[in-house]
């Protein structure tokens, strides 16, 4: 990370919880992607909250499970 990317962690990050993004996405309301595609799985997807809302830029690619 570089210092801006630090000073953000330290402004967000008050806990100092570590991880990936699985990690990060674990019961989320939101996820919102802005980068590259293909990084989010559909096991992550089913990992956030009941009616989570994701905003993806990316079309190219399915990412939302089925519902069961």
């Amino acid at each position: 990370m570089n210092p801006y990317k630090n000073e953000l962690a330290e402004l967000t990050n008050k806990n100092g919880i570590s991880g990936d993004l699985a990690d990060a996405m674990k019961g989320a309301d939101v996820f919102i992607g802005l980068s590259v595609g293909g990084i989010v799985s559909e096991d992550m997807v089913r990992s956030m909250a009941d009616d989570a809302i994701v905003f993806r830029l990316r079309t190219d690619t399915k990412i939302m499970p089925e519902k069961p």
